[in-house]
């Protein structure tokens, strides 16, 4: 009888046990949730680039307009601090900035620079920038008489704006101002003294390494 009595005993201890532990929380497995939103990484500035541009142009040669258009290319580097970008750049190009004045004709065949340039970010994709440097300009003179060529040194300056579409591809526009000053052509009634002057907007495109 006494051996029945703790058996029951025991039966019941281990049935309220079990009750219990029923009662308590369960500790569900940590879930993980991918984020709403990935941030696109930001577009680094800081590097070198290498591209192509078009563009057209209107001037002065001496006293005659000149007008035409031109296509070249164009190389550089930057540096980047915080939301400033700094570098210089080489471009060059293929003109046909012409007037038919002085009874004969005068062509800029050739124009090119090496600039620097400073600009701000307005935000990672697009940079606002000014530019400066010197400049040169291959000059031809024609009339019945006489082909004379020169090359003309002066300064460049100029605003722009670029903008990232992709990390590595780049799109820009530029104004520019360049100032090639005076050289001395041969003509029918003797020498004849140049002053070239233009102004020329360009697009162009970059490829970021």
């Amino acid at each position: 009888m006494r051996i029945l009595v703790i058996a029951i005993s025991l039966a019941g201890l281990s049935l309220g046990s079990s009750t219990h532990a029923g009662d308590l929380p369960r500790r569900k497995a940590p879930q993980n949730y991918a984020p709403a939103y990935a941030a696109e990484p930001a577009k680094s500035w800081q590097g070198c680039h290498a591209g192509a541009h078009i563009g057209a142009g209107a001037g002065r040669a001496s006293r005659a307009t000149t007008s035409g258009a031109l296509i070249g290319a164009q190389a550089g580097c930057d540096i980047q601090s915080d939301r400033f970008v700094a570098g210089a750049e080489l471009d060059g190009s293929y003109a046909g900035l012409d007037n038919r004045g002085f009874g004969g004709k005068f062509r800029q065949k050739a124009i090119g620079s090496a600039r620097v340039r400073a600009g701000y970010l307005i935000d990672d994709k697009l940079l606002a920038y000014g530019t400066v440097g010197l400049a040169a300009g291959s000059g031809e003179f024609k009339d019945f008489a006489n082909s004379s060529s020169k090359t003309h040194v002066g300064w460049v300056a100029g605003i722009g704006a670029q903008y990232k579409i992709t990390n590595n591809i780049s799109a820009k526009a530029e104004l520019l101002h360049y100032d090639l000053g005076r050289e001395t052509y041969r003509s029918a009634g003797g020498p004849l003294r140049i002053y070239s002057k233009s102004n020329i907007a360009r697009l162009g495109a970059d490829y970021h390494f």
